[in-house]
């Protein structure tokens, strides 16, 4: 285990635990089940595996967890409201009713457009067959009637943002063996966001339905970097008032050697100060039912 300070933990201390792992493909063991459920999803994170390397430091200055959604506007035409109100009065029973009313109504509406929608689009595909700018319907009729169809735009949900942080830590040694552990620290995750190129010499397929196979050899290819689990922690337990994460990938690692502006060493060439600054992507979406459950 590394660490910094070297005497850093008691029962009281806040401090951050950063474990890193070999990356495991999500879909590598998954069988063909039913993996729809919150605990499906999450089975490629929930066991790691062996831990290569863990890091204690501590607590740093800024500490964010930012949550955020993606919704954009969609533009909803009248028919489109209709087809669409169709399948949302379905919606409490079977989805697949509610498809397949929508799709009846999508007959009907095509066979009941009005006939001035498709000569704007006849007009549409004649312009672009004579390469002319494309026009879209709307344009045709904005600039040939001065009017548009509504519109109609709704905010709709699109899909959650994937969390990212940054943690930045001043390491200033007190002594040589610190020193040396922050060497160590700074190559630990040098290492562990690097991909691996000497993962080559396995063979991809060992076995093909029980019988022997050369596989695909490998050496053409390289290792995936690792992966870290990242918990701020109070003592020997999570910290109950700081938001957690699901296990990461390294995305940065920033190493500044002068970080008060001036190169300074100890008489073993050590430097007087080291400034990390490491940057992370949860691999997981969050869903509101963990946030009691695991503190995210």
């Amino acid at each position: 285990m590394l660490r910094y300070p070297r005497d850093i933990v008691n029962q009281d201390t806040d401090y951050v635990d950063i474990k890193i792992y070999k990356y495991k493909a999500p879909f590598s063991s998954q069988g063909f089940g039913d993996n729809a459920s919150v605990s499906g999803y999450n089975q490629s994170v929930s066991d790691l595996g062996t831990i290569k390397e863990s890091i204690i430091l501590y607590m740093p200055e800024d500490i964010q967890a930012q949550y955020g959604a993606n919704w954009e506007g969609k533009n909803i035409s009248s028919i489109g409201r209709g087809i669409l109100g169709t399948g949302g009065g379905l919606s409490g029973n079977d989805l697949g009713v509610a498809f397949k009313a929508m799709g009846e109504t999508i007959a009907t509406v095509g066979e009941g457009l009005t006939q001035g929608t498709v000569v704007a689009n006849l007009v549409s595909n004649a312009l672009k067959e004579a390469n002319f700018d494309t026009l879209s319907t709307q344009d045709i009729f904005s600039g040939g009637t001065g009017r548009i169809f509504n519109p109609n735009t709704e905010v709709i949900y699109q899909g959650p943002q994937m969390r990212t942080f940054t943690l930045n830590f001043k390491l200033q040694p007190k002594n040589s063996p610190e020193a040396q552990e922050i060497k160590k620290i700074i190559s630990a995750f040098k290492k562990a966001m690097l991909p691996k190129y000497n993962e080559g010499s396995e063979l991809l397929f060992g076995t093909i339905k029980g019988k022997d196979s050369q596989g695909v050899n490998l050496r053409g290819f390289v290792g995936v970097p690792d992966i870290v689990d990242v918990k701020f922690k109070r003592g020997g337990a999570n910290h109950p008032y700081v938001s957690q994460f699901k296990p990461c990938a390294i995305t940065s690692v920033d190493v500044n050697y002068t970080p008060d502006g001036a190169w300074a060493t100890y008489t073993d060439g050590s430097p007087v100060a080291t400034s990390l600054s490491l940057g992370f992507q949860e691999l997981k979406m969050v869903y509101a039912e963990e946030i009691d459950q695991g503190g995210y």
